[in-house]
């Protein structure tokens, strides 16, 4: 279906001049074979049932978790050691998963053969009709590797209906082929139809990238008013791959990691060709806006879609057998410190972990708890059961016999649903970082639930909620086209990936989204709830009180833009009166701030905000391996991390100087928004954060407006850039997915990151209409005054070094100075409130006749040197 589209685009363009009716043969007949393909594609079915013995011709009369059920008795296998995933198997999805056969009637079930992965159990169970269920058979694990055949050949038993389900063994189980006889077999296993199988992840690899390379083709080769017969050509192919992809996703499912992976990466490629498309694309071959806002709104799905494992359970329920959606290993720290924050603080987690689990596991004299490592949450450092022995038993003092008891019994579902390893082994985690302010919110939500798979997974919706609003809000302040984006870069990028992610989790990205409904509030002039958001995200982590500090940078250049104006300082009375967006998100920020710390401090104690600081400080003390920031480039996160950056210490400085020049720089004449969000994106700059912080990109979507609502070429090609920058970033970062080594995974995404961040803001530097840098006027006026001479007011020295090569005057020595000379059109906008509040509604023409000239002297200055020249005439007429 390409190849259509391609020929067609041929010949449209080298055949225009062809007669109509040669035109309308060749589109007849691409559209012919076109809707031929299709209905051959549509058409293919899979084959018929068939197998041998008892089951042959036989469907299941029940399943449960098992994909591709049809191939337990389709009577094709495939060789001995083929991959557990293949095509040619079917998939169970839990321990629990089972399909039951009805042969019709009672009958003798003598011989069994199995094809199944390795070393796994898996039984088969029968009854007859009005009786129960009872083991017929049990296929044990086997030598050697992949799928593997089990058979018995005496089994003398009767049924009706057969169940097959899995025992023992690791969660990938699968069974290529089931055949059952009534009589002895001659042979076992029976001559089956052998047949090659494929990796079950390679074949949904192709899908995904075959619709992903029809999505840009399609994207690329159509415009608004194509010939029609282009169009239903384009629509056939989209189609025909679309479709082609949900077979494999349904026939595949579950979806593996790597699978997962690159669907995110695919998901940012298909947004990046809309948004390429739409910002370089030949401007009178329009595209059209109906498939281009299916094609983001399709990438969004699929990114949001990949965060939350593209619907299959990333965690299991030990418990009861199965795939869970509840994010144990991450509620088991944040349930029972927002839970029983009275009495475990900050540093008693594990200590109340461990003494719980003991008292119901033989005490903690045992093999296993003196074997038990875990982390020492008052300094981070990991220490074995005996180490800690007396403060794991003073833990229990701190709780009163019924709040022990209801400890134990939430802390029960954890370790049962988790398994007793898991629940152990996760104490080597940093325990919960939150914020009192996160964890008054949790508290509210869990002081009267016990925790249990419903209340966890009631809570876990607050998140998806949450980015609803997100994505709501963003659409209404800043447009579709925005919103899209930034949703498919909250699910494509794999910052938020370590071996799981909080999908499941309660309340882990509501910081993220706080941020956003900030920068929505703040375009749309809204400022109290906007830095109210703002501050609101600052108290739930506190990396967001950066973007406050940001929405300074716009007070500045007005303090600045006045100085040039009035050759003085203004009075504080005068930034008030310009700046009144700033004193109202100051308002709202100190009104959040000082209205959650009160409220947060009553509810936890007025202890709590001073032990989370010094929780706080212990942790980023020392590096770790999954932190990915610009200290993580030049100093590595290995433990020679501080011998490291002591050597390149020039080089972080200078690497970060660029950066905040660079960041303020792109603040000149920009809104309060993208102020905030610059400082945001200056985040992994000067702090040290972990992976998942920096899933904050999504929200540098804003910093820009959509390509096409831009007024000139210079605005749509920045927010086009900036766009695909990031796209592309997400897409860059499938290629550290398969690598194993934590330490270099982590380095890698940090260089793309902050490759990607540079380049952000070098495309966010302000330019002229014809592409020059636009440098700061007020800059430019405090470069002047430092060649002025401060004593008599005369030119300084790098003025008079000026004047001295070009041998023109002291009036000509500001044009020889280092500053470029502005290449902005001879009008230029005045920087007001309204300016700076209201983006992208630049006023074309300015009043101030003095942003006219490329460097403007310092009128005092002037005044000084044309009264010395003045006094040393008159000198000169007295010596004379």
């Amino acid at each position: 279906m390409p190849a259509v589209l391609m020929l067609r685009s041929l010949f449209t363009r080298r055949h225009s001049d062809a007669p109509p009716a040669r035109r309308f043969g060749l589109s007849a007949l691409l559209l012919a074979f076109s809707v031929v393909l299709f209905a051959l594609t549509v058409g293919c079915k899979g084959g018929s049932q068939g197998g041998t013995g008892l089951l042959a011709n036989k469907t299941p009369i029940e399943t449960k978790g098992i994909s591709g059920v049809e191939r337990l008795n389709d009577g094709r296998v495939p060789a001995e050691g083929t991959a557990w995933n293949s095509n040619r198997t079917a998939v169970f999805s839990s321990k629990s998963g089972y399909a039951i056969f009805d042969l019709g009637e009672d009958k003798p079930i003598e011989s069994v053969a199995l094809l199944g992965d390795n070393n796994d159990t898996y039984r088969l169970l029968g009854r007859s009709e009005g009786g129960e269920f009872e083991l017929l058979w049990e296929a044990t694990s086997v030598q050697g590797a992949g799928l593997r055949w089990r058979k018995t050949n005496s089994l003398g038993k009767r049924a009706r209906y057969l169940k097959l389900e899995a025992g023992r063994g690791d969660s990938s189980l699968s069974i290529a082929e089931l055949v059952v006889f009534s009589e002895p077999a001659i042979e076992l296993p029976p001559r089956l139809e052998t047949v090659s199988a494929l990796d079950s992840g390679l074949t949904y690899r192709n899908a995904i990238l075959v619709l992903t390379a029809v999505v840009v083709m399609v994207v690329a080769l159509t415009w608004t008013g194509a010939p029609w017969s282009l169009l239903i050509a384009a629509a056939l192919a989209l189609g025909w791959a679309l479709r082609g992809y949900i077979s494999v996703y349904l026939s595949e499912f579950p979806i593996g990691q790597l699978e997962v992976s690159l669907t995110r990466a695919a998901s940012a490629f298909m947004a990046a060709a809309v948004i390429a498309r739409e910002t370089y694309g030949p401007r009178d071959k329009q595209p059209i806006t109906a498939l281009n806002i299916g094609v983001l709104a399709f990438s969004a799905v699929l990114a949001v879609g990949s965060f939350y494992n593209l619907g299959h359970p990333q965690f299991y329920d030990h418990k009861n057998r199965e795939p869970s959606v509840v994010h144990n290993y991450d509620m088991r720290v944040y349930f029972p410190v927002a839970k029983y924050f009275d009495e475990l603080k900050y540093d008693g987690l594990y200590l109340a972990s461990v003494a719980t689990y003991a008292e119901e596991h033989g005490g903690l004299d045992t093999p296993e708890m003196k074997r038990t490592e875990l982390r020492d949450l008052r300094d981070h450092r990991m220490r074995k059961v005996p180490a800690i022995r007396q403060e794991i038993e003073d833990v229990k003092k701190r709780f009163s016999p019924e709040r022990w008891e209801e400890l134990k019994r939430d802390m029960r579902y954890f370790w049962e649903t988790m398994g007793s390893h898991a629940y152990l082994g996760s104490m080597a985690d940093h325990g919960g970082n939150a914020t009192p302010v996160w964890l008054t919110l949790a508290y509210f939500m869990f002081k009267s639930a016990p925790a249990s798979n419903e209340v966890l997974i009631w809570a876990g919706l607050l998140d998806p909620l949450l980015l609803l609003v997100f994505a709501v809000a963003i659409w209404r302040a800043f447009g579709a086209r925005t919103a899209l984006v930034s949703l498919v870069l909250f699910g494509a990028n794999d910052f938020y990936m370590f071996g799981s992610n909080w999908a499941g989790a309660t309340l882990r990205h509501d910081w993220m989204v706080y941020l956003g409904l900030g920068a929505a509030a703040l375009k749309t002039k809204r400022y109290k709830t906007g830095g109210a958001f703002l501050a609101m995200a600052a108290l739930i982590r506190a990396f967001p009180a950066i973007s406050l500090i940001a929405l300074g940078v716009p007070v500045l250049y007005f303090v600045l833009e006045k100085v040039k104006e009035l050759g003085r300082a203004p009075s504080l009375k005068e930034i008030i009166e310009g700046n009144r967006w700033f004193i109202d998100a100051a308002i709202g920020a100190v009104a959040c701030v000082a209205g959650w710390v009160l409220f947060s401090s009553l509810v936890l104690g007025f202890d709590a905000w001073p032990l989370w600081v010094k929780k706080i400080s212990s942790f980023t003390a020392s590096p770790h391996v999954n932190h990915i920031s610009l200290l993580t480039v030049t100093a590595g996160s290995e433990g020679n991390q501080a011998i490291v950056l002591r050597e390149r210490l020039p080089l972080h400085i200078g690497v970060t100087a660029a950066f905040v020049i660079f960041a303020l720089w792109a603040a000149y004449r920009r809104p309060p928004h993208v102020a905030a969000m610059l400082g945001m994106l200056l985040m992994p700059v000067f702090m040290y954060p972990a992976n998942y912080y920096d899933h904050f990109i999504f929200l540098l979507a804003v910093l820009v407006s959509e390509p096409l609502m831009a007024t000139t070429r210079v605005e749509r090609e920045t927010s086009g850039k900036v766009w695909l920058t990031l796209l592309l970033l997400c897409s860059a970062l499938y290629m550290t997915v398969k690598i194993n080594d934590l330490a270099m995974h982590f380095y890698q995404a940090s260089v793309l990151l902050m490759a990607a961040l540079g380049a952000v803001l070098v495309y966010l530097v302000p330019r002229t209409e014809d592409g020059a840098f636009l440098f700061p006027e007020p800059l430019k006026v405090l470069w002047e005054a430092k060649g002025s001479d401060k004593k008599t007011g005369g030119p300084g020295r790098g003025a008079k070094k000026a004047k001295k090569k070009s041998g023109a005057g002291s009036d000509d020595v500001t044009l020889q100075s280092p500053v470029m000379p502005d290449k902005r059109p001879e009008k230029e906008e005045e920087v007001t409130l309204e300016s700076v509040a209201a983006p992208d509604k630049r006023a074309v023409k300015s009043e101030d006749p003095t942003l006219e000239s490329p460097v403007v002297p310092d009128k005092r200055a002037a005044k000084e040197e044309t009264a010395a020249t003045e006094s040393d005439k008159e000198e000169s007429d007295k010596g004379a």
